[in-house]
């Protein structure tokens, strides 16, 4: 995993203030994360989960959960927007069938 020493993502990951603030990734774990998806790691390992929540503990809190639910989310979002993609490409099958 490439590191970035910037301080600055560290605040903005999670406030310690709260505790219960939302997780949201910095760019740099975005990348990571996007470049594991597209890599083919659709659901990681209980072992690939805890790898990369030690790496990202860099920039600020994390749990593994959240690395979990990142994976999740992104598999479902990749899912609907095939399914929406596949609908539409039907729709229009359908209407050029019809004229």
């Amino acid at each position: 995993f490439p590191v970035s020493r910037n301080s600055s993502h560290r605040e903005r990951n999670m406030s310690p203030a709260t505790g219960s603030s939302r997780w949201s990734p910095t760019t740099e774990q975005l990348m990571i994360l996007e470049e594991l998806y597209k890599s083919g790691i659709r659901t990681p390992s209980a072992s690939q989960i805890q790898q990369i929540t030690t790496h990202f503990s860099f920039y600020g809190r994390i749990e593994g959960k959240n690395v979990f639910y990142w994976f999740q989310n992104h598999k479902a979002r990749d899912r609907q927007k095939l399914r929406r993609k596949l609908t539409k490409q039907l729709q229009l099958q359908q209407q050029q069938q019809v004229d």
